[in-house]
């Protein structure tokens, strides 16, 4: 008997790294607001306040996130992905518009997730007085959060990839915020900005498990999902 492959799985991956990113931004967050509130000084104070409420944002942003991949999978899981009216004799009747469309809540997650790595560059950007502020006070759970952002942002592009709506240049915007964001707290050298090719996809798959993870099970779902998409 042939394993039925849930078509959903990719989505689901993808939701355990926005949940990774998301659990691992509070303990950022509780060190960040501890040192605003014990620092003496009022403009330092001011800063960390802000570093604080950047983390709270980039937090606020992966609910959209999940919110939009809990869309793309319900449509798949109902069936409805594509769904259109039929007329009197059973035919697609295009006046009506499709009940969803997977394709376009991922591209709204493509959006979301680069609003997310935008709000944590935020966070880390030096000022000229307290440039040793713009540092990770939680380094590990920091490390987590991004790594966690990248391997959702190079599934993501494998994903709409497979369903035939990839945008290399768009991936390749968040994926430059988040290497250049390691390379300024980790010293983790920063990418150069140009358009992911395949070579960085398998440069990216070969480094990182979790990234090779969401390939993979991207792969595995494309024919049994999309069996009119081209190998």
């Amino acid at each position: 008997m042939t394993e039925q492959i849930d078509p959903g799985q990719p989505l689901l991956a993808l939701s355990k790294h926005v949940v990774a990113v998301y659990e691992n931004l509070g303990a950022e967050h509780k060190a960040l607001s501890r040192e605003a509130t014990e620092t003496s000084a009022r403009e330092r104070g001011q800063i960390l306040g802000r570093m604080a409420d950047g983390i709270r944002e980039a937090g606020t942003k992966c609910q959209g996130v999940v919110f939009s991949l809990a869309a793309a999978y319900g449509m798949t899981l109902f069936g409805v992905d594509h769904l259109m009216s039929k007329d009197e004799e059973g035919r697609d009747y295009s006046p009506l518009t499709m009940l969803g469309t997977s394709a376009e809540a991922l591209d709204e997650v493509a959006e979301e997730v680069l609003e997310v790595a935008k709000a944590l560059g935020k966070v880390y950007r030096p000022t000229k007085k307290y440039p040793h502020l713009a540092r990770a006070r939680r380094p590990e759970h920091v490390r987590t959060a991004l790594s966690s952002l990248r391997a959702l942002a190079v599934g993501l592009d494998a994903e709409l990839v497979a369903r035939g709506s990839g945008d290399a240049e768009g991936t390749q915007l968040y994926v430059t915020y988040v290497t250049e964001l390691e390379h300024h707290l980790f010293g983790v050298p920063a990418q150069p900005a140009s358009l992911v090719s395949s070579k960085d996809v398998e440069k990216a798959i070969l480094s990182s498990p979790e990234v090779a993870q969401a390939a993979m099970a991207a792969l595995q779902q494309r024919q049994a999902a999309f069996p009119k998409a081209i190998l």
